[in-house]
């Protein structure tokens, strides 16, 4: 993920289920706020009977 340069890391805090970053602009106090919930396994289920999987490249990342 690409946060824009004039945020920076102001709290995180992390389980054994979830991820939480807070991000803040110091000189507007606009905040960004991510969760998320992780998984210790994953199994993808993947509808192939109807749709074709396509491959996308998003900022560099695989999807």
């Amino acid at each position: 993920m690409n946060v824009p340069s004039e945020f920076e890391v102001e709290e995180t805090d992390s389980s054994s289920v979830d991820i939480y970053t807070l991000y803040m602009n110091s000189s507007t106090k606009q905040t960004i706020q991510l969760r998320q919930w992780v998984k210790t396994k994953f199994e993808p289920n993947y509808n192939t009977e109807h749709y074709n999987l396509k491959e996308v490249t998003i900022n560099g990342g695989k999807g």
